[in-house]
């Protein structure tokens, strides 16, 4: 007579927690590029891909911002103030809103 078969006994598997946040796509401006979007035109909901190259584009623009302003900056001193601005000069509408934003941020806290 033969004996029954063995049975394999399944092993468990340890699951990863599923309800771990997922992994956000994008960096540091990517949530409030969406709605910067919106305000300029595009979509509620802006396209993730549009988003992510207008990131890349804001980022390099700082990047460039301040790589000029250290240039600038010959003192060895901390960044200034006056130092953007003098960068800034270069663009008008740039140096504009730069010059009226702690205007607006002053009046806010107001």
């Amino acid at each position: 007579m033969e004996s029954p078969p063995e049975t394999v006994k399944a092993k468990k598997s340890k699951s990863k927690s599923k309800n771990k946040k997922a992994k956000k796509k994008g960096g540091p401006f990517y949530d409030e590029l969406g709605p910067m979007m919106h305000e300029f035109g595009d979509e509620a909901q802006p396209n993730q891909d549009s988003m992510a190259l207008m990131e890349q584009v804001l980022v390099e623009y700082i990047r460039n911002t301040l790589i000029e302003i250290n240039n600038v900056n010959t003192s060895g001193e901390s960044l200034k103030t006056s130092d953007l601005l003098f960068v800034l000069r270069k663009d008008p509408d740039a140096l504009q809103k730069a010059q009226e934003a702690p205007k607006k941020s002053a009046k806010q806290t107001k």
